[in-house]
């Protein structure tokens, strides 16, 4: 490095063998490459008096009417769909779930005019949550669209076609919003969502090899510490994938499950969320966080019927015991290898989970 910035990588360069140490960084402030990052970002409200009291202040805060405005639109969609779910009313659920998706794609727009002034080295673009919560929305409302349009049954997941259409447009939410207010602003580019903050490098089928070769034995283990805390905690393991009934199902199934997911979650936790955090935080604090909200999404997303609380809280701690360490793998993974090697370790984890739940209701069942 020299006088400050970041010289060209060389050929020889090889991917580092241990985990990047966070950057340094004073106690008010995260800092990037001796800079400081953190904070609010330029132009934001003073930060004195009691927490939280400066989310709704408009002084000194850059593009002050855009802000308003997200906050405006956020509420009145979220008004709105919870009247339409007590109504119901189908038709005002999906303008509320449209407010919404303007409220909160209005923020993101925000966040990037406010977070301009950062270093060039800095992440500059919408929060990761932020932009998750956008991508569920507007899921959401593609879902319920298609619904109204084929008489309701454009919801029933438990068809294998339907789950596979479910994950193209969750997957197109992804790329697109990741596209649309990451990639196209400039606060990160295609090559930073494939390599993170490592120099690019020729080692695509290493990366491959690694991926598959770690995920492997750590998916066993996995599954059997799970297998053992859900006989502990009586849990029953969470059915995600529909029960195929024809060699077509099974092929649909593969590839929403084995194929779309992996990519369409490594691509937004790994390539994008993880490297906007590393950005900032610096790795070790970015692999914690993105591991954590890995597992949490995958909770959150866990259905359990009425009045089985305890029963679903059951399932939620199995899913955490499993998942958490699986995204702290698929996270150093991607650290270290970049997005093949994550993506490779993930469509290893569920394939393995696929070929189980075949193995399960294919075998014929033991008499008595």
């Amino acid at each position: 490095m020299t006088d400050g910035q970041p010289t060209e990588p060389t050929a020889t360069e090889q991917p580092p063998t241990s985990l990047p140490a966070d950057p340094a960084r004073p106690p008010e402030a995260p800092t990037y490459d001796g800079r400081t990052v953190g904070g609010p970002p330029s132009g934001s409200p003073p930060t004195g008096g009691p927490p939280g009291s400066g989310v709704f202040s408009l002084d000194s805060r850059p593009g002050a009417g855009l802000y308003l405005l997200a906050w405006l639109l956020s509420g009145g969609g979220i008004a709105l769909a919870f009247i339409g779910f007590e109504a119901p009313q189908g038709l005002l659920i999906l303008l509320g779930l449209a407010t919404l998706a303007l409220g909160l794609a209005t923020g993101a727009g925000y966040q990037v005019l406010a977070r301009r002034s950062r270093p060039a080295e800095a992440y500059r673009g919408p929060s990761p949550l932020l932009l998750f919560a956008l991508v569920i929305v507007v899921v959401n409302l593609v879902g319920g669209i298609v619904s109204v349009l084929t008489g309701g049954r454009g919801l029933d997941v438990d068809q294998p076609d339907v789950f596979l259409t479910g994950l193209l447009i969750q997957v197109a939410a992804y790329v697109g919003l990741v596209w649309l207010f990451v990639v196209r602003t400039g606060a990160l580019s295609w090559s930073d969502l494939v390599n993170g903050n490592r120099p690019p490098q020729h080692d695509g089928l290493v990366a491959l090899g690694t991926g598959i070769g770690v995920m492997a034995p750590v998916t066993i283990i996995a599954l059997i510490v799970g297998g053992l805390a859900a006989l502990l905690l009586d849990a029953r393991p969470p059915q995600v994938v529909p029960i195929p009934d024809t060699a077509i199902d099974v092929a649909i199934d593969f590839m929403a499950a084995v194929v779309l997911a992996p990519l369409g979650e490594e691509l937004f936790f790994r390539g994008y969320a993880l490297t906007a955090w590393w950005r900032d935080l610096g790795a070790r604090s970015a692999l914690t966080r993105s591991a954590v909200f890995f597992a949490l999404v995958h909770i959150l997303n866990l259905q359990v019927d009425p009045g089985d609380f305890f029963l679903g809280l059951r399932g939620a701690l199995v899913l955490l015991i499993v998942l958490l360490p699986i995204g702290f793998v698929l996270g150093g993974l991607f650290i270290r290898r970049g997005l093949v090697a994550s993506v490779a370790a993930h469509m290893t984890y569920n394939g393995i989970i696929f070929g189980l739940l075949l193995l399960s209701t294919t075998l014929p069942t033991p008499p008595g």
